[in-house]
């Protein structure tokens, strides 16, 4: 009985060994020779493209392609990128018609991939001549902060080169460079690169350029005029060329309103060392004393004539008043 059961399990045991290759050999017969067709995307870069044109429209970025091969190999195509390039070096200026081959096609050569069909089938360009101008970079802002300037700017290059159709670049006459809040946040100086805003179907050379400035208070300019002094030793008198001089001198606006205080505190003087002291005449540089946030612009006459000389007893107080203005 027990020899009748494990025969009976081996017979058992070749039958669903044998469905089971049957139905492998079925699955492969089925799936190994149907064929079907799938759409895959493929992404196209172009080389080649001659330096005097450009292409204004008619590339594509992405191509449809049909292909066909065994209902087993779709999963092979699905979830993966595929490139291919397209060369334009033959192109000319006009509208071009540019034929795309199956054999550029990712999947040539591998025979159980088969192209069927590219959508599009070509390419429809319409090329142009590229005609280039040099223009000035500008910088451009919307509003600066309350009571302050731009000083010192500078624009490295200040101009680049425009490149594209006389269409595109005709109505260029600038490349404005924008400068943001936080370009100008805080006094002081300021340096940076920055990439250049390209207008469309246009290329810039450089493409990036160095911006320099400065952010400083506003400032009014003020002039007054202020009689000249100097500082001798007491048994020492002068007479001067001009008895007062024209100071030019620069304030922050804020400051502006307060310019009796400011007055009171310019003072125009020569100064005489011990060492230059001597009778007679000679030429003495004027100094301006100034407050601390006045900057000086100029000082008309510069320098003046003074002519020393020592005093007398019997000078009457006439002359004495009269010297020692």
């Amino acid at each position: 009985m027990k020899k009748l059961i494990t025969e009976s399990v081996k017979a058992r045991g070749k039958i669903l060994l044998f469905a089971f290759v049957m139905s492998i050999a079925l699955w492969y017969n089925v799936t190994g020779k149907e064929k079907v067709d799938t759409w895959v995307t493929v992404k196209v870069t172009y080389t080649g493209i001659p330096t005097n044109l450009t292409v204004v429209s008619g590339l594509e970025e992405r191509l449809s392609v049909r292909v066909r091969t065994a209902r087993g190999l779709v999963s092979t195509l699905q979830g993966r990128d595929y490139f291919t390039r397209i060369d334009l070096s033959h192109i000319t200026r006009g509208n071009v018609e540019v034929p795309i081959p199956k054999s550029q096609m990712p999947f040539n050569g591998i025979g159980v991939y088969e192209v069927i069909d590219i959508n599009p089938p070509r390419l429809q360009l319409a090329v142009e001549n590229v005609v280039e101008k040099i223009v000035p970079v500008k910088l451009v802002y919307d509003a600066l902060p309350p009571n302050t300037l731009l000083r010192n700017v500078n624009i490295k290059p200040s101009s680049v080169v425009v490149r594209g159709t006389a269409k595109e670049i005709g109505g260029i006459k600038n490349i404005p460079l924008q400068l943001s809040a936080q370009d100008l946040s805080g006094l002081g100086a300021k340096s940076f690169n920055r990439d250049l805003p390209t207008p469309e179907q246009v290329s810039l050379a450089p493409a990036q350029v160095h911006v320099e400035f400065e952010l400083v208070q506003a400032r009014k300019n003020i002039s007054l005029e202020r009689k000249i002094s100097g500082n001798l030793p007491p048994q020492y008198g002068y007479n001067l060329s001009s008895q007062s001089a024209t100071v030019t001198f620069s304030i922050p606006e804020t400051l502006a309103d307060d310019l009796e205080k400011l007055a009171a505190d310019v003072k125009v003087v020569f100064h005489m060392d011990s060492l230059r002291l001597r009778l007679g005449t000679q030429p003495m540089p004027l100094k301006v004393n100034l407050p601390d946030s006045a900057e000086l612009l100029r000082v008309e006459p510069a320098q003046v004539n003074v002519t020393v000389f020592q005093k007398h007893a019997d000078r009457t107080e006439n002359n004495n008043a009269q010297n020692n203005r």
